[in-house]
């Protein structure tokens, strides 16, 4: 990819301490390797003509020149500096909090020195006597009354405060006399009439109840008459407003708006909003999540900080002016106002300048690299309630952004078949949501689709749930971004969090990890899937305060949130792909050098066969995702504690036992289940130790009381089990268990001193079969049971022994270095084997299964090159442990596991590099997939000046111009960050 410089800096340098450290000299030097660009700057002048010049378009940046930034190579100038600033220390905040507090008594007396007026008190301009302090004003000067009036013809929303005597009293300007003039450079209209009826319109007054009215008169309450209401970003004023009569004077309300005030009505208007106010609004409403209420309540408060409630109450016409200014900005934005059509579906939304969009920044060619890359999310923050006249609703903007179109939107759910969907995964939370239904809310929540690479939304994709995330309302979601400028790209990847839900029907309407996870998708580099949790963060700050509002109008904000989003993506995209190419330079290298580890040491008719097992896997993985199970381990296991507990219940079921005598094996399981939870309590006390933190102690409790609640429930259900001989109330001694560290690394990663103490759940003695002994079984009539638990016994051990095996193989073949959470693994499988042995001695065993499960020693814990390397020298004569031959079923445990999991991990790792490989192929083609996307913006906003300029509209020329200059900015500025990081890294590569 060639990318263009901008225009070089002739001169720049950077001052900079030479000599040993204590005898500095500081040195003027050229920036001989510091690159940085500027811009052509725009004239700090209007031009003489009034002719509107249209701003020139950047040239393609395959002109830009190859040669290099020009170099002063001057000669060094010694600079003497003082001491101090070779030894400048950088200061925290803190410092600067430590610095001023001997100065806050100083500063508290300036302060309310301020509040006297000068000696004098003369007005700054004429000398009179000053009685006015305008508080906006920079210095706070004093001001005669027509001082005072003339200074703020050009700033009517100064506030000001009038000499009593005693004190500056609050006034307002219109206690001075000042009016504002529409028109003829800010001075009355000479046709101007003593008839004035422009307050004649029927807007309604304030009603105070009278209780609320002050027994006050100061100025602050006595507004004069025909003044009108105008909210500004500074407070309420009233103010007196004349407009221009002239025969050919334009409407009042137009005169307004040419003069910066958004009229709340449109014959004879009383309010008004300025430009200011409604601009202030909406970014407090997109950075804080300000709601219209709290945003006129503060403006009441800086209005009158006493009587806040006797201003005038413009919260619901601030409201609806709001939706006017957005939808009018965002019109304006996307370049409505150049067009003579209306704008269509998704028009009003900004996209994901570094996605692949034909015929905007990307000419079509097969090729993999176009793809669309999209995830899918639900927000259930998001909610509305219901409206309360939903008949008498106006809709500025509906699916011209964001937000689907609700027509269309309502036929597809009407004829869509709305099925209860049962999830066979258990901890997907979106899908069991999508089966409850509130009736308080019209809608649940909102979901839809983004650019999986970046993180913008896609337009017209966003959809709101009636009943929880259900796939009728994804279906259309999806179906919506695909058409999104995707003409000719016929290939999309979707990220779900229940995918392995959801790609079961969407055609026709376990191991999830590699079937759907991004690192085994060929072409696609590195994408976070989860990237839509981020983007919903933005949206949340409104949702409260969307979520009374009407339909029409909740949705307009959230499509003005998505849009200010997609918006600052765009802006930083420079930044994004930037970090991206980066990480992505670092990540082969990484993943390169992890990789030729493994194959380094691999057989080459191994690689040869695993090579074309890939290969098939990845052409099958679109029709069958099973096929991707070829990246997990394939060894046939012995059976698990769930399958065997399967068959015990299958048993009863099948010799239509008591429901009592068919529940007690999951009453054993359960049992098991606790006594593992015990376990993980007891190794993360001894983890922690006694020098834990707050957090850690807390936790701690947390886990002991649901442990407790777990044992009670367990004992209270004993009963039923184990008959009446079983005494409840029995103490047994407190649990014993050996905690087997994996000593392989340093040992001192478990403390020695732990903060349990004897009545500590973890140390409770369940009243398992194996607790009581086989003789008490049989006094209690409990026989039966031993049996049971024995089985479901050997499924515990086979688990533990099966898990220990997999994290023993991880940490010889992936990590290959001290990982603690695998330290932390072990110990737990390698504790859980030797409690769950120990209880099986007490169930008098027989010999075969006594031969089977051996002791588990320390020494067998520690890594064996065997597992860790299938080429190693003298592997031929080094055998695994006994464990490793636990009912496997691939030809002995020399061969089998360590086989099996060096090809697991040798395709993972090839994967890895792959992917990464893949990124910076892609982060290229985005940087310049970006740079011709704002090109072409420019190019488009030129060609809108231009038909302005031909029509003489010289106001929208000039807005096209300023578009066009910007778009023309980031591309100069994209251009050059890429280049100049390419170069410093190839550089840093050949040094």
């Amino acid at each position: 990819m060639k990318i263009g410089r901008c225009t070089p800096v002739q001169k720049s340098h950077r001052v900079e301490a030479r000599g040993s450290k204590g005898r500095e000299t500081w040195v003027k030097v050229p920036l001989a390797s510091t690159r940085r660009h500027a811009y052509r700057s725009m004239p700090n002048s209007p031009p003489e003509s009034p002719t509107i010049q249209p701003v020139e378009a950047p040239p393609p940046w395959e002109d830009f020149p190859d040669n290099t930034y020009e170099q002063d190579q001057g000669s060094f100038e010694p600079l003497q500096l003082p001491k101090t600033m070779a030894t400048f220390k950088i200061q925290s905040q803190n410092d600067y909090l430590r610095q001023w507090l001997p100065r806050q008594e100083s500063y508290l007396h300036h302060l309310l020195d301020r509040e006297a007026p000068p000696e004098d008190r003369r007005c700054i301009i004429c000398q009179q006597d000053g009685v006015y302090k305008c508080q906006d004003c920079l210095g706070e000067p004093l001001y005669c009354t027509g001082c005072c009036r003339s200074q703020h013809r050009s700033n009517p929303f100064h506030w000001i405060s009038q000499w009593n005597g005693q004190f500056f009293e609050r006034s307002c300007l219109a206690h001075v006399g000042l009016i504002i003039y529409l028109g003829h450079d800010g001075k009355q209209c000479p046709a101007v009439t003593d008839r004035w009826d422009l307050f004649e319109e029927d807007e309604p007054e304030d009603l105070l109840e009278p209780e609320d009215l002050p027994f006050v008169s100061g100025p602050e309450f006595q507004p004069k008459e025909n003044t009108m209401v105008i909210v500004d970003k500074s407070g309420v004023h009233r103010l007196e407003v004349r407009c221009c009569e002239c025969p050919n004077a334009m409407s009042p309300d137009i005169q307004m708006f040419r003069h910066r005030f958004f009229p709340a009505s449109f014959n004879r208007p009383k309010t008004v909003f300025t430009f200011r106010v409604l601009n202030d609004f909406l970014l407090d409403s997109l950075e804080c999540g300000t709601s219209v209420m709290n945003y006129y309540s503060k403006l009441r408060r800086m209005t009158s900080s006493m009587f806040p409630h006797l201003v005038p109450d413009r919260y619901r016409e601030l409201m609806r002016v709001a939706r006017q200014w957005r939808q009018l900005k965002t019109m304006k934005w996307h370049g409505f106002g150049h067009r003579s059509d209306n704008p269509s579906t998704g028009e009003l939304a900004l996209f994901c300048p570094a996605c692949p969009q034909p015929g905007i920044n990307v000419l079509l060619d097969p090729s993999w690299k176009y793809t669309r890359s999209f995830v899918m999310d639900g927000n259930f923050k998001a909610e509305h309630l219901h409206p309360i006249k939903p008949f008498d609703e106006v809709w500025l903007s509906n699916g011209l952004g964001f937000m689907v179109g609700k027509d269309r939107y309502k036929m597809h759910l009407a004829e869509a078949a709305d099925t209860v969907e049962k999830s066979s995964c258990n901890n997907h939370r979106a899908v069991n949501q999508a089966n409850a239904a509130r009736h308080k809310l019209e809608s649940t929540g909102i979901g839809g689709v983004a650019c999986a690479r970046h993180g913008c939304f896609v337009p017209h994709s966003m959809v709101d749930f009636q009943k929880g995330e259900r796939q009728m309302n994804m279906d259309y979601a999806l179906c919506e971004a695909s058409r999104h400028n995707m003409e000719g790209i016929t290939r999309a990847v979707t990220f779900y969090d229940i995918n392995c839900q959801y790609n079961k029907h969407f055609r026709v309407r376990d191991s999830c990890y590699v079937r759907y996870a991004s690192n085994f998708i060929e072409g696609i580099g590195r994408i976070d899937g989860e990237i839509m949790e981020t983007l919903w963060a933005r949206l949340n700050l409104i949702s409260p305060a969307a979520r009374g509002m009407s339909s029409p109008h909740q949705k307009e904000c959230l499509d003005y949130q998505m849009n200010d989003s997609n918006f600052c993506k765009m802006i930083r995209m420079k930044r994004t792909l930037c970090r991206k190419y980066k990480l992505a330079r670092n990540g082969i290298l990484e993943s390169g050098k992890a990789f030729d580890r493994l194959d380094e040491a691999a057989p080459s008719h191994l690689k040869t066969e695993w090579l074309a097992r890939e290969r098939i896997a990845q052409s099958s993985r679109l029709n069958d995702p099973s096929a991707m199970d070829e990246y997990e381990i394939n060894i046939k296991k012995a059976p698990s504690k769930k399958e065997i507990e399967l068959r015990l219940l299958e048993e009863g079921n099948t010799r239509n036992a008591a429901p009592s005598c068919r529940s007690v094996a999951t009453w054993i399981s359960t049992g098991l289940a606790i006594e593992e939870a015990q376990i993980a309590l007891l190794i993360e006390v001894r983890r922690i130790g006694r020098r834990s933190t707050e957090t850690q102690r807390l936790d701690i409790a947390r886990q002991r009381d649901r442990l407790q609640g777990q044992i009670d429930g367990f004992a209270r259900s004993a009963l039923t089990h184990l008959g009446e001989g079983f005494d409840a109330d029995d103490e047994p001694e407190d649990l014993d268990v050996d905690i087997l560290d994996d000593l392989d690394d340093d040992p001192a990663d478990f403390t020695e001193t732990s903060h349990t103490w004897t009545n500590s759940p973890e140390l409770t003695v369940i009243p398992l079969p194996s607790n009581l002994g086989v003789d008490r079984c049989r006094r209690c009539m409990a026989e039966d049971l031993i049996p049971l638990e024995m089985s479901l016994r050997e499924g515990q051990a086979n688990d533990a022994l099966h898990n220990l095996r997999i994290y023993l193989c991880n940490k010889a073949i992936l990590f290959r270095t001290t990982v603690t959470s695998v330290q932390q693994a072990v110990s737990l499988h390698a504790s859980i084997y030797t409690k769950t042995r120990k209880q099986m001695m007490k169930l008098e065993p027989g010999q075969d299964q006594l031969q089977k499960y051996k002791p588990l020693l320390r020494e067998q814990l520690k890594i064996s090159t065997a597992v860790g390397d299938p080429n190693a020298r003298g592997q031929r004569n080094e055998s695994l442990a006994w464990f490793w031959s636990v009912e496997v079923d691939l030809g002995g445990p020399d061969q089998s596991w360590n086989e099996e999991f060096y090809r697991v991990h040798w395709l993972r790792a090839k994967a890895l590099r792959d992917r990464w490989r893949e990124e910076m192929l892609l982060v290229t083609f985005e940087m310049d997939w970006t740079c011709k996307f704002f090109l072409w913006k420019t190019t488009i906003w030129g060609e809108h000046m231009q038909e302005s300029l031909e029509k003489r509209l010289p106001g929208h020329g000039c807005y096209a111009g300023r578009q066009s200059h910007m778009y023309s900015l980031l591309a100069q500025d994209a251009q050059a960050a890429f280049q100049d990081l390419q170069n410093v890294l190839i550089e840093a590569g050949d040094e």
